[in-house]
């Protein structure tokens, strides 16, 4: 059975089993059948009115803005305030700490100090001393106080520029590994068994990362509408959702245990796989974010990548949305919508980017 039949018979058995339902009730409750006539007609209203709301208002069409418009440097102005975080180098390894003010040096000993009271040459210094590689440790110092200082610029762009811009500069790898959160990690080897793709390449990764979706799962159109119903109709009486959630780790995704899937799900699936592999053994070094619009409740993924470009500090950013990729498929709509990669549109906005959440 492939995953378009599986599917389908999914939305079969949940229509047809009642037992899904909320139970027979007394006569002054509310009995299955009823719950049966409220959500059909809910279905429709609620689903026809989220997908307007979701596609026309809140862009810039009607109102609202879209993320080709927004200012990067103002959703991404703290990217290490937030959860301690390290990076492995060559030697040992290079943390942040105190909401990104204390950095600390772990080698055959350690060195700790404060990045505005220190220097690049100096932290060069104190890695030499323990053990840490000492280019990485000074790249490190001046990076993050750039980033400290405003001295940054953020370069968006659209997916298929990403590769060639991260190309133009030098890589800062430990920078890079230093802007990922915190997120509980995945053995490369069982993403790139998933994907097709080693997550040592991340610009290959994704696309591949699309087609795997597309195979395993779909996204998760029944949980959807259910939950439309739950809060907007029957506020939150009853449970609705959870009829229909899955495991949707990589190991049940790989096994087939994974039904549908939401753009949450799609997101910590995606920034777990581009996370896989340290910074310093990918090509180009990337950091990957949830990014969150809070105005049409969507979470998608972003990815930078840090480099200095004639001596400036240059971080080009790009987006990428796994919900579309697998939402024009499941629907047969890549002809006319396109592969839906590409999160760079305006079809996007982004209230923050949560470079600090662990997912």
């Amino acid at each position: 059975m492939n995953r378009r039949q599986a599917l389908r018979q999914f939305h079969r058995s949940r229509t047809t089993d009642e037992r899904w339902l909320p139970g027979e009730s007394g006569s002054e409750g509310v009995g299955r059948r009823t719950w049966l006539k409220r959500l059909g007609a809910a279905v429709v209203g609620v689903g026809a009115a989220k997908a307007l709301d979701n596609v026309v208002v809140g862009y810039g069409v009607v109102t609202g803005t879209n993320l080709t418009e927004q200012s990067m440097a103002s959703l991404v102005s703290a990217p290490f305030a937030w959860n301690d975080r390290w990076v492995e180098v060559p030697g040992g390894r290079i943390e942040l700490s105190n909401g990104g003010e204390r950095l600390s040096l772990r080698g055959a000993g350690s060195r700790s100090f404060i990045v505005g009271e220190t220097t690049p040459e100096r932290a060069r210094e104190a890695a030499a001393a323990v053990g840490v590689d000492p280019d990485a440790a000074e790249q490190a110092v001046a990076d993050i106080r750039a980033f400290r200082e405003g001295a940054v610029r953020y370069e968006p762009l659209p997916f298929d520029e990403f590769g060639a811009a991260a190309a133009e500069g030098t890589a800062r790898p430990a920078t890079t590994g230093l802007m990922r959160a915190i997120l509980r990690e995945v053995d490369p080897a069982a993403v790139a068994a998933f994907v097709g793709v080693h997550p040592s390449e991340p610009v290959a990764l994704a696309p591949a990362l699309a087609e795997a979706f597309r195979e395993h799962t779909y996204y998760d159109l029944p949980r959807y509408a259910a939950g439309s119903v739950e809060d907007n109709v029957i506020m939150g009486a009853a449970d609705l959702r959870r009829y229909f959630e899955s495991p949707t780790s990589f190991e049940a995704l790989a096994s087939g245990e994974t039904s549908g899937m939401f753009c949450y799900e799609f997101t910590f699936r995606s920034v777990q796989a581009f996370h896989a592999q340290p910074a310093l053994d990918q090509s180009p070094p990337v950091a990957a974010c949830k990014v969150f619009d809070e105005r049409h409740k969507h979470v998608y993924t972003a990815l930078a990548t840090v480099t200095r470009r004639d001596g400036d500090l240059v971080v080009p950013m790009t987006f990428v949305d796994y919900t579309h990729t697998t939402l024009y498929d499941d629907l047969n709509l890549r002809g006319v919508m396109g592969e839906g990669l590409n999160g760079y549109t305006s079809r996007h906005r982004a209230t923050e980017l949560r470079w600090w959440s662990s997912g």
